[in-house]
C-alpha cells in the first residue's frame, strides 16, 4: 500500500473545504488531480472515505477515522521541515502560540520584543483564547504550545506541563463599589460577577472552591477578553478575579480597584503547556528561553522588594 504525502494534503484540504472545487482553489491544483488523489487513496486503503452528493462532499464513518489522524501527521511533516529549515537558514521561521493576557501583559510582552529584535527573520502568531480553547489548537497541531492556569492533573495523559512561574490575583470592582470593604467572600454571595468563558482553568476551580464552600457565585456575564472584562468590572457593579497588576498595564488604575480586606487569594500557577511526544523546534526553545529570563527577572525584581 503506497500513499503518497499529495493524496493525503489532497484529503486534509477536501475535509477542510467540504469540495473538490473549493479545495482545488485552496491548493492551486486543477480539480481532476484531486480527484484522481482521493481515488488512489481510497483504493490504497481500500475504503470509500467521501459521501458525493450535489452539495458536496461529506466523510463516511471511515473516512472519520482516518481524519482524526491526518492533522496530526501532516503537523509533523510540516514540523520536520521546519526544523530543517531553521538549521538551514539560522532559525529562519515561524511560531505559534496560545496565550491569555494576564500572562502576556506580566512576562510574554517583553521577552516577544526581546525575542523579535534578537530574530528579525523570524513571525510568532499569538493567540488569546480560553483554556479549553487552546488545548484543541494544540491537539490540532495549530499551536506549538500554550501557557494556561490549566490544572495538569486532569490533562497529563495528553500534554506536557512545565510551571513556569505563579501570580497574585485579587478581585476587583470599579471605584466607591460598595462591597470594597468587604472582609469576607460571605459578603459578596448577593453581587454579581463576569467570568472567562471557559470551562477550564483556574476561574472555574475557583468558582467550584466557592460552591463547595456554600457560597454560589452569581455570573451574569461571560467574556473571552480580560480587556473586555476589565472594562464591565470599570462600568458595573460586577466583580471579577485579575491578576493583581492588571491595572499597571489595562490603565484602568483610575477606573477599578482590588478588595484589599479580603483574606489573599492562593497565588495562581502558570504552566507551558505542549503536546506528548512532540518536540520543540530550535527556534521556539529560543522563545521559551526568553520568556524564562524574563520570569527570572520578575522573581528578582520581588526578591529586591521584599
Amino acid at each position: 500500500m503506497t500513499i503518497k504525502i499529495a493524496y493525503l494534503k489532497t484529503f486534509h484540504a477536501i475535509v477542510e473545504c467540504g469540495s473538490i472545487r473549493s479545495a482545488s482553489k485552496l491548493l492551486n491544483v486543477a480539480q481532476p488531480v484531486l480527484t484522481r488523489n482521493i481515488q488512489n487513496l481510497e483504493a490504497s486503503l481500500g475504503v470509500q472515505l467521501f459521501s458525493r452528493a450535489a452539495s458536496g462532499m461529506s466523510l463516511t464513518a471511515q473516512g472519520r477515522k482516518f481524519s482524526r489522524h491526518i492533522s496530526i501527521i501532516l503537523k509533523e511533516l510540516s514540523l520536520a521541515e521546519e526544523e530543517i529549515k531553521q538549521e538551514i537558514e539560522k532559525y529562519k521561521g515561524h511560531i505559534s502560540i496560545g496565550i491569555g493576557s494576564s500572562f502576556y501583559q506580566s512576562i510574554v510582552s517583553k521577552a516577544l520584543s526581546r525575542f523579535l529584535k534578537d530574530y528579525p527573520q523570524s513571525t510568532v502568531s499569538l493567540y488569546e483564547g480560553q483554556s479549553s480553547a487552546m488545548l484543541n489548537q494544540l491537539k490540532e497541531g495549530y499551536l506549538d504550545f500554550c501557557i494556561s492556569t490549566i490544572n495538569p492533573a486532569k490533562h497529563k495523559l495528553e500534554f506536557n506541563f512545565e510551571k513556569l512561574m505563579s501570580l497574585q490575583y485579587s478581585i476587583f470592582a470599579r471605584k466607591n463599589h460598595p462591597a470594597l470593604t468587604a472582609q469576607s467572600m460571605d459578603e459578596l454571595k448577593e453581587q454579581q460577577w463576569i467570568f472567562p468563558m471557559s470551562q477550564i482553568g483556574w476561574h472555574q476551580e475557583f468558582y467550584e472552591k466557592m460552591l463547595h464552600s456554600g457560597i454560589t457565585l452569581k455570573v451574569s456575564c461571560y467574556t473571552g477578553s480580560l480587556g473586555h472584562a476589565a472594562d464591565l468590572v470599570s462600568t458595573t457593579d460586577c466583580l471579577s478575579c485579575f491578576f493583581s497588576d492588571i491595572t499597571q498595564f489595562l490603565h484602568y488604575g483610575d477606573k477599578i480597584q482590588a478588595l484589599q480586606n479580603l483574606p489573599p487569594i492562593p497565588s495562581v500557577p502558570y504552566y507551558l503547556v505542549s503536546m506528548k511526544n512532540t518536540p520543540f523546534l530550535p527556534l521556539t526553545k529560543i522563545l521559551i528561553r526568553y520568556i524564562q529570563q524574563e520570569i527570572g527577572v520578575r522573581r528578582n525584581l520581588e526578591n529586591a522588594h521584599s
